[in-house]
């Protein structure tokens, strides 16, 4: 699928028409996320006026990731603050470290989406995948490497989540390239947690959560603001499945919780007009939890999960 992004090479907002619903594109439920995310920042930041100047981190300074991802978060939320940051808008960080030279470099970056590998089948390695540690070769290490002029060096790459909103939504990545060279639907199977799925092990490890208490503000934000920190607990409030057989053309349906009900087994389902009361995750005979892992043509895309206590 084509990204469209809602705005050009200057940074100015695309006419609508560029944007969304042209007949000639196909564009997926990602990219249809993507342009309401983009559509409610632009329209309810309150800092829209001001200049982006990312807070950089410069190499091999020791304070941990989570004062790193704090400070970040900072110096953003000064340009950008509005009902998507409040709600929507996390964190991850990576943390590169030259195997040559020791040089260590730390990437704090915003984020509304987290896109993830079918892998092993389920959400948990799926997120274990994630962030995994990537070997990278030939990289252009910026320390001692590019002063001494030694070339390209071989790096170890990991990339954290550093700041866990209240909903928290992940896109499964279905896409394969065939032996033919072409891109086809990965129609595998992907389990997920309906409750208490716990992002803590994917979170900034412990050894790197420390504080420099000298930094009011970042301390502060430590004691007090709950997205930088344990427990970090969510139960799925909606789901997203694509039913069709290609990647590009199908159809998509919508499964919800119903939040009218105390019983979290019962959702809603939306297929175009036809709306429907549902069971999901309750083992009875007609529940719909298969159909959402994934069942002949129709498959889970896109999961929506809400924090505990949000």
């Amino acid at each position: 699928m084509q990204h469209i992004s809602s705005k050009d090479s200057t940074g100015r907002r695309k006419p609508e028409a560029d944007i969304f619903g042209r007949e000639d594109i196909q564009q997926d439920t990602q990219e249809f996320f993507n342009y309401i995310m983009d559509a409610l920042h632009d329209e309810t930041n309150i800092h829209r006026d001001q200049s982006e100047k990312p807070y950089e981190v410069e190499d091999n300074d020791a304070r941990s990731l989570l004062y790193h991802s704090i400070r970040y978060w900072h110096k953003y939320t000064t340009q950008n603050q509005s009902i998507v940051t409040k709600y929507w808008r996390g964190m991850e960080t990576g943390i590169t470290i030259c195997r040559r030279c020791k040089n260590r470099s730390v990437t704090p970056q915003t984020s509304d989406l987290t896109s993830l590998a079918i892998g092993a089948g389920h959400l948990v390695g799926s997120l274990e995948h994630y962030i995994r540690n990537e070997t990278i070769d030939d990289y252009p290490c910026s320390g001692l490497c590019k002063k001494n002029g030694w070339g390209p060096s071989q790096v170890d790459r990991r990339i954290y989540l550093s700041r866990m909103p209240d909903r928290l939504t992940f896109r499964i990545h279905r896409g394969i390239v065939t032996p033919a060279g072409y891109l086809a639907k990965n129609k595998s199977r992907f389990t997920f947690p309906f409750q208490n799925l716990d992002v803590e092990p994917y979170f900034i490890p412990k050894d790197e959560r420390g504080i420099d208490r000298t930094d009011a503000e970042v301390a502060q934000t430590a004691d007090t603001e709950r997205q930088f920190r344990p427990p970090l607990k969510y139960d799925c409030y909606a789901v997203i499945c694509h039913i069709g057989d290609s990647l590009r053309s199908g159809h998509y349906i919508a499964y919800v919780r119903d939040t009218d009900s105390a019983d979290p087994t019962d959702w809603i389902k939306f297929d175009d007009a036809n709306v429907t009361h549902v069971k999901v995750g309750s083992n009875a005979p007609n529940d719909e939890a298969e159909k959402l892992f994934g069942r002949g043509r129709q498959q889970a895309y896109m999961l929506f999960y809400q924090r505990q206590g949000s």
